[in-house]
């Protein structure tokens, strides 16, 4: 399901972490996903820009390509669900700047996203309903 342009990834044998390189006008960005499996059984959906080896999930490169790393991500999510449809994904994001931005593109793509993935919120973790773009609550598909 390719809903954009997408770079290219270089995945694990267990489809759990996920390389790809943003290219724009600050330069060329090693960016990860990674897929965590969670104590109550869903799968946590980790990203960031590799920094020092390591994942920093609070930079903003600011690459001019959020678009083509959103669908990058998307990809893998979709890619990741396809292979395992039992397993369940969790967002959760790691500050407001991103909440918000999360919240904007579930809210424009949401009629893509719907005939493929149940997607819910919830603002306690406890309580799951169908996701809701006008609140600010963890997603998980």
């Amino acid at each position: 399901m390719i809903i954009g342009e997408t770079y290219e990834t270089f995945s694990s044998d267990d489809f759990t972490h996920h390389l790809f390189l943003s290219e724009g006008p600050n330069g060329k960005i090693y960016k990860m996903v990674i897929f965590t499996l969670m104590e109550n059984g869903f799968y946590n959906l980790g990203f960031g820009d590799v920094l020092d080896g390591k994942i920093n999930d609070k930079a903003f490169s600011n690459n001019q390509d959020l678009v083509k790393v959103m669908n990058t991500i998307g990809e893998l999510v979709y890619e990741f669900t396809r292979r395992f449809p039992s397993r369940v994904v969790y967002v959760e994001p790691v500050d407001a700047k991103r909440s918000f931005l999360y919240h904007a593109i579930f809210k424009r793509k949401l009629e893509q996203i719907t005939p493929v993935f149940s997607v819910e919120g919830s603002m306690d973790k406890k309580d799951w309903e169908p996701f809701d773009p006008l609140k600010k609550n963890i997603l998980r598909s």
